[in-house]
Formats: structure tokens, C-alpha cells, sequence
């Protein structure tokens, strides 16, 4: 069974600031940067298929607290690109269960961790 960590700085943005179709793009490649640099970084390898069903746990740490729908949607970026990371196959409620959390954080020192099992 695989399990992975990860803790990223910064936050995604909500989906107001996405604006359009670019503006969502662009967060996906920023976090999909963010976390292939982090895997490099602390030796990490997906899978060697990626993992067809998968329990995820979304925490963002933040100095507001954002209402539970945007808090669930602000993590759209990273499961995508948890699944072009090749570390899921699909986020399909089929596919995945997920719970999303919010923890306060020093203003400015946003992060978001990701624990997959």
C-alpha cells in the first residue's frame, strides 16, 4: 500500500481569482510545478501504476478561514495534479474519498499539505 506527504507553501487560489479557463490553467501549472518540485526534492516517486483508489486527506493552513465549498474547490489544482504526477489514476468519487480541513496559519505563510493512502 503506498502513502504519501506532502507540504506545500503557498495557497491555491480560490476559484474567484480564477476568472476563466487561462486563469485555472495557470494554477494548475503553478502546482503542478510546486509538487513534481517537491517529490524531486525530498526523493519522492510515484507509483509504478497509478493508484486506482486512494483516500486523500486536503489540509490548508491559512490565517482566514475560507466557507467549506471554497475550501473543497481551492484544492481542484492539486488533485489534478496529483493524477498528471501519476500518483492517482482519476478523482472520480469512485476513485478517490477525500476530506478537506482547515488549519490557521501566520498570515503570509499559507501552506496546503496533501496525505494520500
Amino acid at each position: 500500500m503506498s502513502k504519501y506527504f506532502f507540504k506545500l507553501m503557498g495557497l491555491p487560489k480560490s476559484p474567484n481569482a480564477w476568472r476563466g479557463w487561462r486563469a485555472r490553467h495557470g494554477d494548475v501549472v503553478k502546482w503542478h510545478g510546486k509538487l513534481l518540485t517537491y517529490m524531486m526534492e525530498h526523493n519522492i516517486k510515484p507509483p509504478e501504476k497509478p493508484m486506482k483508489t486512494a483516500v486523500i486527506k486536503y489540509t490548508r493552513g491559512s490565517s482566514q478561514e475560507p466557507d467549506y465549498d471554497n475550501l473543497t474547490i481551492s484544492f481542484k489544482s492539486l488533485q489534478d495534479s496529483l493524477i498528471k504526477a501519476g500518483i492517482i489514476e482519476d478523482d472520480s468519487p469512485k476513485n478517490i474519498s477525500a476530506t478537506y480541513h482547515w488549519e490557521s496559519a501566520k498570515a503570509r505563510e499559507g501552506y496546503v499539505t496533501i496525505e494520500i493512502i
